[in-house]
């Protein structure tokens, strides 16, 4: 890997939280729940601990694409061409997350499927300046980002009751498990973990544990934020932070719901940048003789579910995709390639 694009640790927890940081801002009913504040808490502490663990097989291989090409040229094409799908699979996921946001929140004249597309052959148009480069843009943004939660959560202190917490029974242990378990496919960027690891220079995995740490604290954070404004109704609307941010008035700055839409913007940008420069490094190691030939057709595919498919999508079908390519990704693959033979 060229010097230029090697990055530090401290580098690579900022770029995985700037690029987390979209997802968080998208918190969703689903994902508040029903469940007492308490175990709320508890349940994204422990989801932050299994993330930190499934990050172990990872930071145990180090590289998984060079691993693989380590023990033979035809294995690092195959996990190569199956990286390459997971980005395309993740860059699509994107897109739809975006369309519906940009849907239900954004009021834009502009068509949101052709803003979506734009945005996705910018990002793969920023990914040739390489991660390097992507992890330095990330760190204003994950500074301005939060800044502006920092400032959205002192603003809103006036609008919080402690009554609007969930009260009743505290639920017992498996429920919180569960909970916790099931948040973790949001957190999609340790699928590509692998792919950044050879770019960091040491302490690898105090950079993963800062990440999945101070992912839980701002999850904790917001998801308290909008409960203590919106109570009851945060579980009946889409996107409670970003309705509970939009109660934000700062002296005689009263349209808060710009500001918050122009955080997820930078972070989502990040994201979408973060997958198309994992699938461009892998595409030039796989095949550099068609380079730009896979380029144009990873960045063809999530454009045409941007303009061609914004809504035929199915969440239990997608979710279980997710769970598959987490195993896969994060623990079987690995697991195979720390083997002495495959």
């Amino acid at each position: 890997m060229p010097k230029s694009s090697r990055i530090s640790a401290a580098q690579l927890t900022v770029l995985l939280l700037a690029s987390r940081l979209s997802g968080c801002l998208l918190l969703t009913n689903q994902a508040i729940g029903r469940m007492p504040f308490a175990d709320s808490l508890l349940s994204i502490a422990f989801n932050g601990v299994l993330l930190f663990f499934l990050c172990l097989p990872t930071l145990w291989v180090g590289g998984t694409l060079n691993r693989a090409y380590g023990k033979s040229r035809r294995l690092g094409r195959v996990v190569g061409i199956l990286y390459l799908l997971l980005c395309v699979f993740l860059l699509c996921i994107d897109v739809l997350q975006f369309h519906d946001f940009a849907e239900k929140v954004m009021k834009s004249e502009l068509s949101v499927p052709l803003l979506t597309a734009s945005l996705v052959v910018v990002a793969f148009l920023a990914s040739w300046y390489g991660v390097g480069a992507l992890a330095r843009a990330a760190l204003p943004v994950a500074v301005f980002s939060l800044a502006c939660l920092l400032v959205f959560g002192l603003s809103l202190i006036p609008e919080m009751r402690h009554w609007y917490f969930p009260v009743g029974e505290q639920r017992n242990a498996l429920a919180i498990v569960r909970t916790a378990v099931a948040d973790l496919p949001r957190t999609a960027e340790i699928t590509v973990l692998g792919l950044l690891l050879p770019a960091v220079n040491q302490k690898r995995g105090r950079a993963v544990f800062a990440f999945t740490s101070s992912t839980s604290l701002i999850t904790a954070g917001i998801t308290a934020t909008a409960l203590s404004v919106l109570g009851d109704f945060a579980l009946h609307t889409a996107y409670p932070y970003y309705t509970a941010a939009t109660a934000a008035q700062i002296g005689v700055f009263e349209r808060m719901d710009m500001l918050i839409v122009a955080v997820w913007l930078a972070t989502f940008f990040v994201r979408i940048t973060l997958f198309a420069c994992a699938f461009t490094t892998t595409a030039r190691r796989v095949c550099s003789r068609f380079f730009g030939v896979l380029t144009a057709v990873g960045a063809a595919v999530p454009c045409a579910v941007a303009l061609l498919l914004p809504t035929a999508v199915n969440s239990a079908v997608i979710t279980t995709v997710y769970w598959c390519v987490l195993g896969a990704f994060c623990v079987g693959l690995p697991c195979i390639l720390r083997r002495r033979r495959v």
